[in-house]
């Protein structure tokens, strides 16, 4: 686009400079056209120009008409390559454009393609779940992190992520609203299926994480930094930090869940065809990354009651 652009740009300097160069001719004036100063020989071809010149055009500066004649023809002529130059390139203008989108459209349902078969063939165990170092864990698959200034952000862990999937919308409070651990503190939703998510701490809400109403799925990529729901200001912190797990805790009590996990899929998909049940579940036994999106909403039911509900 910025090569066509700088072609007409181009164009344009190349049509200004030929009418520049045609207006610069020079324009005789004060050349008053009169008897005396042509010299008509007596010849019959030129007394025409002799008539046309007493009887019309009387004391009319010739030079200056003949040299300006010339310079509307040029400009003119140059009006018109320019036109036919333009009408020429428009079909390659616009064949360009078009295969420019096609061929973005093609790239964008490529990697779209590409990034549905990788999550297809992803593992999910315990080494696939980050467990960033400095972060609490609550039960409820949250995490808190107080900052300098006394306020704790929170969200949801990365085995919560891995397990429901791409998320496509969250339901938050307002900030000033006021929470209390085992609270219902927001919602995480896909495609209709939904998960209550409970608060780790008390506290009062300070400020919500503005770019998941927009790009839900950040939540999923960077549950730590980037995907950060609520800035909370606690009202009970050194309580409510003894019922809180990190590191080596945290890591023990994700295995077990990880085992409580698959013993809860293997139950969900029971009476289901055998081929369904390959899909959710890899060779080996190991967990497909995402589980919970191929899965109906009684089986995100059934998660809510026994992994989040009862650790509240």
């Amino acid at each position: 686009m910025k090569t066509m652009i700088l072609l007409f740009i181009g164009l344009f300097i190349l049509f200004c400079s030929d009418t520049s160069y045609s207006s610069n001719n020079p324009v005789i004036e004060n050349d008053p056209i009169t008897e005396s100063s042509i010299d008509v020989p007596g010849t019959p071809e030129f007394y025409p120009l002799k008539q046309l010149q007493s009887s019309q055009f009387g004391n009319v500066n010739r030079a200056g008409i003949l040299a300006n004649t010339g310079f509307f023809t040029n400009k003119l002529h140059g009006l018109s390559i320019f036109s036919m130059i333009i009408i020429a390139l428009i079909p390659f203008i616009l064949a360009y454009m078009i295969t420019r989108a096609v061929t973005r459209h093609k790239r964008e349902k490529i990697e779209a393609e590409l990034v549905a078969a990788s999550a297809s063939t992803a593992v999910f165990d315990e080494n696939t779940v980050e467990v960033p170092s400095g972060l609490y864990f609550d039960k409820t698959h949250t995490w808190a992190f107080m900052e300098k200034n006394g306020a704790v952000r929170v969200g949801i862990d990365d085995f919560l992520q891995h397990t429901t999937g791409s998320l496509t919308r969250i339901e938050m409070k307002n900030p000033g609203e006021k929470v209390k651990k085992g609270e219902q503190l927001f919602s995480i939703i896909q495609k209709g299926k939904q998960l209550d998510i409970y608060a780790p701490i008390s506290g009062t809400i300070k400020d919500y994480n503005h770019i998941l109403s927009e790009k839900t799925s950040i939540i999923n990529s960077s549950p730590y930094s980037n995907g950060w729901v609520y800035l909370i200001e606690p009202t009970n912190w050194t309580r409510e930090l003894r019922f809180l797990l990190m590191g080596e805790k945290y890591k023990e009590w994700l295995k077990n869940e990880f085992s409580r996990l698959k013993d809860f899929i293997a139950l969900s998909v029971k009476g289901e065809n055998v081929n369904y049940a390959h899909i959710v579940l890899q060779d080996g036994g190991e967990l497909k990354d995402g589980i919970l999106a191929e899965l109906g909403p009684h089986v995100w039911e059934d998660f809510q009651t026994q992994f989040i509900d009862t650790s509240k």
